[in-house]
């Protein structure tokens, strides 16, 4: 990995990209509750972002949000190179 990119300290690290709190909220609570490291994106512009910022070895993406939907956010993904 380039050394620009930031890794957070444990393994497991999973990127939340949920634009309803209330879900968002019970999904990292039960991650963390089983060992797992995440980074939470209210919505699809601040989970690409955040993708940019750390290397996490997992996302969980809301297919159906507002600004933008998860069906760009993984258009996105795979035409940005790694």
């Amino acid at each position: 990995k380039p050394e620009s990119e930031k890794t957070l300290p444990n393994e497991n690290h999973i990127l939340l990209i949920e634009d309803n709190e209330v879900s968002r909220k019970i999904h990292k609570t039960q991650l963390v509750e089983n060992g797992f490291s995440v980074i939470e994106a209210q919505d699809g512009i601040e989970g690409i972002k955040l993708l940019e910022e750390h290397a996490p070895d997992l996302i969980i993406l809301d297919l159906y949000m507002e600004n933008m939907d998860g069906f760009k956010v993984l258009s996105i993904i795979k035409s940005t190179p790694k």
